[in-house]
């Protein structure tokens, strides 16, 4: 009879009451402060029972000044990482500044933290002027975390970075926020940097875990910054102890890794698959330190293919591919390549195309295809079917034969005659404006043909972008003037 395998323990997730088991056993508590997925997966595999999401995430990871500037959105954004790297530790989301202003705001939010975001309990920061707050969750079914001593939350009122309760007053005044907190309910609270005496005194006066940080070893339980934990940072506070020195570390690595780049020592054999670069014909190429093997880009491709492809950009309004497709099928000489069916035609290995239909690689609607360039589009080009539309165009003539009579004096002459020459500057400026955008124009259409269609796009664009201001600011002009 074989034994049946017991199934795997199922990992539980810690609540509110095992912290509370831990503090009435005499075990001191350690917490984190955590931001993101793979951190937070470390930590929980390191067996800290609780991580706090903390608003200080707005200075040491999204570079604020404060955390004032921390908003709701970014706390939800980094406590769903947290919750989705750990499966036992207990998660502790900061309520941020303005978000638990009244009952109904913090209840409100503190929901979206457990319902959307996954936590399963929530911190604020006050003493009396919170507890109506933190009682009006606890009622409503949300765990919280009080947080007295300094409070970030309030730098625009405390002015700066201090120790509190340091006289008489101070230290009353921090008792009572302690007491406060404890009777609205909280299962927890963190005593942030408040002498050591103080400290102790106020955990031997409660009966919920004190979490101290830079409030000395008398507390319950202490926290840190992940950041100050691991040398992350740039700046290590007092009361904090690096264990590592992770931020030298990581500059160390990636000068290591920028010099081997450099020095085509990486990727190594390592880092590298077993087969070599080899040429069109499959042969291993030799390779020495430092030296870029550059296969060919152009690929061999039927030239039905490129035609099928300048025929779906024609749909798209890409001009000039009309001319391109009877190009390419009166002048490129097909051929067979041996080992392939009769239909599989292919453009000549051997040799350059011709200019005016030179074949790169661009991008084509997220996929990358063979595009046809321009070459064939000269500037005279240009120029001339410009000069013929102009010319051939009546509107034009009626334009501006309607402006003509208030330049035709009687008494210069006759009208037919004065009318002939007007109609000769007129033709021979408009010839020099042709010319000139018949050059320009056939410039910068070979350059853009140069570029990938998306290029092309974005110069359509801007173009509309422009005729649409200049509108604009016709419509707006005229308007002043009336």
């Amino acid at each position: 009879m074989s034994a049946t395998p017991k199934p795997e323990e199922t990992v539980r997730r810690l609540t509110v009451v095992d912290i509370g088991k831990l503090y009435a056993d005499g075990t001191r508590i350690p917490m984190l402060t955590a931001y993101d997925y793979p951190t937070a997966q470390i930590l929980d595999e390191a067996g800290i029972p609780m991580l706090l999401v903390g608003d200080s995430l707005g200075q040491v990871v999204l570079g604020y000044a404060t955390t004032v500037q921390v908003t709701m959105p970014e706390m939800v954004h980094h406590t769903k990482a947290v919750v989705r790297g750990t499966k036992r530790a207990l998660i502790v989301a900061d309520m941020p500044f303005l978000s638990y202003a009244t009952p109904d705001e913090a209840t409100e939010n503190a929901g979206i933290f457990l319902r959307e975001a996954g936590a399963q309990a929530v911190k604020v920061e006050g003493g009396v002027r919170t507890a109506r707050v933190i009682e009006t969750l606890v009622r409503a079914g949300i765990p919280v975390m009080g947080h007295i001593g300094l409070t970030p939350q309030s730098i625009n009122t405390a002015g700066k970075i201090r120790v509190q309760g340091k006289t008489r007053e101070q230290a009353q005044s921090l008792i009572a926020d302690a007491l406060a907190v404890q009777e609205a309910g909280a299962f927890s609270m963190v005593l942030e940097l408040v002498p050591e005496q103080l400290a102790a005194a106020v955990t031997e006066r409660l009966h919920v875990p004190t979490i101290g940080i830079g409030a000395g070893a008398g507390c319950s339980g202490q926290v840190q910054i992940i950041t100050d934990l691991i040398g992350l940072g740039d700046f290590i506070p007092k009361h904090a102890r690096p264990y590592v020195r992770i931020r030298e570390q990581i500059r160390g690595a990636a000068t290591a890794y920028a010099s081997d780049v450099a020095a085509g020592t990486f990727p190594g054999p390592a880092e590298t698959g077993s087969r070599g670069p080899v040429d069109r014909a499959g042969r291993a190429l030799e390779r020495h330190p430092g030296q870029v093997h550059r296969q060919p880009a152009r690929r061999c491709l039927g030239a039905e293919q490129y035609v099928g492809q300048c025929r779906s950009r024609l749909r798209t309004g890409v001009p000039g591919d009309q001319h391109r497709i009877g190009q390419l099928q009166d002048r490129t000489q097909l051929q067979r390549t041996p080992g392939h069916h009769d239909d599989d035609q292919r453009l000549p290995q051997g040799g350059e195309l011709p200019q005016q239909l030179e074949l790169t690689d661009r991008e084509i609607g997220g996929r990358q295809a063979p595009v046809l360039t321009a070459g064939s589009l000269t500037p005279w080009t240009s120029w001339r079917q410009g000069f013929l539309v102009g010319i051939g165009n009546p509107k034009a003539a009626l334009f501006f034969l309607a402006f003509f009579p208030q330049f035709i004096h009687p008494e210069a002459g006759p009208a037919w005659a004065q009318v002939l020459v007007l109609g000769a500057v007129i033709i021979a400026i408009g010839t020099v404006l042709d010319v000139s955008y018949g050059v320009f124009g056939g410039l910068v259409r070979a350059r853009m043909a140069r570029r990938s269609s998306r290029g092309a796009r974005r110069g359509r664009i801007a173009v509309g972008l422009t005729y649409i201001g200049l509108g604009g600011l016709t419509a707006a002009t005229g308007h002043r003037a009336a």
